[in-house]
């Protein structure tokens, strides 16, 4: 019987950097099964997915790592005597393969955003008996010390609460869900040099909900665990997925929500169009998603969705069916009569290109729109698109200076 150790990366979609190191040692004995916390991670998106064994040791990583989030300690993850701070966690069900401890590692990760202090790296050890691997504890690494965490979560804790407050009863949960999405790109830009920092070390708190909601400033990752952060204290449904851009095949993640019992995708990264918010990939179904993206397999409980229903250009009436160039006129001057400044459409497959292409004419487009607005209303002079033939999307920004 041997005590065998391993470290690995964690990186935005694949667990890189893997090797086991052995040495001698006696199997550590197993922890009785946590449910201290049970309510807060009983109804977790990924929590769900794992067997009864691995939830016994989800519920171990949960209350570890929550009743230390005051404490600094160090750990290292292998032999090589680097040190990190941190917490190792016994489980209560040892595992038999490096699968189980990703399985476990990736579910915590993916329902817990309130845990911004997570490293990307991470470490398991046990002991190898008759070559059989046997796994009994989890180590995982900090990007703060307990000084840092305490008032980041005080400033994260802030952030979040003004943001709700923005809610209004009685709103429906898409109304919530709009709310906060609006609110989350207003006040979040992307982090272009995070981006870049492949090992998540410079710009770590780039990849979590506290860079989005505190800082300002994130990358994908950090979008979306701030839409899901968002969205669990407002008692919606959510997760992150992990995936790629379908066309550069560069690592991505965003969101899956549920909606009144109805899955759906929302990727509020790619809705921030900068000066201006979009909704492309607002609630959509997996046939709109996989045009764009790829899902990988780290990912627990993605399915297949059709639903349209609380679709964002469905609900709020901007689905459009028609090629009329009246009717569209009439349909953008109704939304600047009620004095917004920016419209937001999605055509039907069979009519996006003559619509786009009435749109696009400038002078014959703002000749149509302002015969339709009444007296009273500035009329349209200038506008700028933004368009996606992928999804017939539109967007239409009334330039007011």
């Amino acid at each position: 019987m041997k005590r065998i150790v391993a470290a690995v990366l964690a990186t935005l979609l694949l667990f890189s950097g893997c090797s086991l190191i052995e040495k001698i040692g006696d199997l550590s004995p197993t922890t009785a099964p946590n449910d201290a916390y049970l309510a807060e991670y009983k109804d977790g998106w990924a929590y769900a997915c794992l067997s009864a064994e691995q939830q016994s040791n989800y519920g171990a990583v949960y209350a570890a790592v929550r009743d230390g989030f005051g404490t600094d300690a160090t750990v290292t993850l292998d032999n090589s005597g680097t040190t990190y701070c941190g917490i190792s966690i016994t489980l209560p069900e040892p595992v038999k393969t490096d699968t189980d401890i990703r399985e476990l590692y990736q579910a915590f990760t993916q329902d817990n955003p309130a845990f911004f202090h997570l490293g990307n790296a991470y470490g398991y050890s046990g002991i190898t008996v008759a070559g059989t691997n046997i796994y009994d504890t989890l180590t995982l690494t900090y990007t703060m010390t307990a000084e840092e965490r305490a008032a980041a979560q005080t400033a994260l804790h802030k952030q979040r609460d003004e943001l709700l407050g923005l809610l209004r009863e009685p709103m429906t949960d898409f109304d919530k869900e709009l709310v906060l999405h609006d609110a989350l790109l207003s006040r979040c830009e992307y982090n272009d040099a995070a981006a870049a920092d492949t090992q998540n070390e410079i710009y770590a708190n780039a990849f979590t909900a506290y860079g989005a909601l505190v800082e300002g400033s994130a990358v994908c990752e950090g979008y979306a665990h701030a839409m899901q952060y968002l969205l669990h204290h407002a008692n919606i449904a959510a997760t992150v997925v992990i995936g790629y851009d379908a066309e550069t095949g560069e690592p991505h993640m965003w969101n899956a929500v549920v909606l009144d019992g109805k899955r759906y995708y929302l990727d509020p990264t790619w809705n921030d169009g900068g000066s201006e918010i979009t909704y492309t990939f607002f609630n959509v179904t997996t046939a709109d998603m996989v045009t764009s993206h790829r899902t990988g397999d780290e990912t627990l409980g993605v399915e297949i969705t059709a639903d349209t229903e609380h679709n964002y250009y469905r609900m709020t009436g901007n689905y459009l069916d028609t090629m009329d160039q009246k009717k569209i006129a009439e349909h953008v001057a109704g939304i600047l009569t009620a004095g917004k400044d920016t419209a937001h459409l999605r055509f039907s497959p069979e009519t996006y290109d003559n619509a786009l292409f009435f749109i696009q004419n400038a002078a014959w487009f703002a000749e149509t729109v302002n015969a339709c607005l009444p007296v009273g209303v500035l009329p349209l002079h200038a506008y700028w698109l933004i368009s996606d033939e992928k999804y017939n999307t539109v967007t239409i920004c009334k330039k007011t200076s």
